[in-house]
């Protein structure tokens, strides 16, 4: 069974489900912006919320990417990124994405 990784500091309006359009970034929570070369990000559906060693994760149908702040037309239609609140090797927790 998945460990729980969703803290309970997160309200309803940022619960991640299945369905809902996101945008997850690269390198948050550093460069956590949608214009200028920081801008790294993917845009999508979560198709499924899936346990992956452990811990939850998302399971996001690719619709957009930009890297550099550059929209790339070549990438990889499906990603898998941890689900909010997941603990770090870095001790801390992920928060890279965002209900949009």
């Amino acid at each position: 069974m998945p460990r729980e990784t969703i803290t309970t500091a997160q309200t309803n309006k940022d619960h991640i489900n299945v369905g809902d359009y996101v945008r997850s970034f690269d390198f948050a929570p550093y460069h956590k912006t949608i214009t200028g070369e920081s801008a790294c990000f993917i845009e999508g559906i979560v198709t499924e919320i899936i346990d992956q060693h452990g811990y939850s994760n998302y399971k996001i149908t690719v619709l957009k990417r930009v890297f550099t702040g550059i929209e790339e037309d070549n990438f990889n239609l499906c990603k898998i990124v941890p689900v909010n609140g997941t603990p770090t090797s870095m001790g801390r927790t992920t928060c890279f994405v965002e209900k949009i």
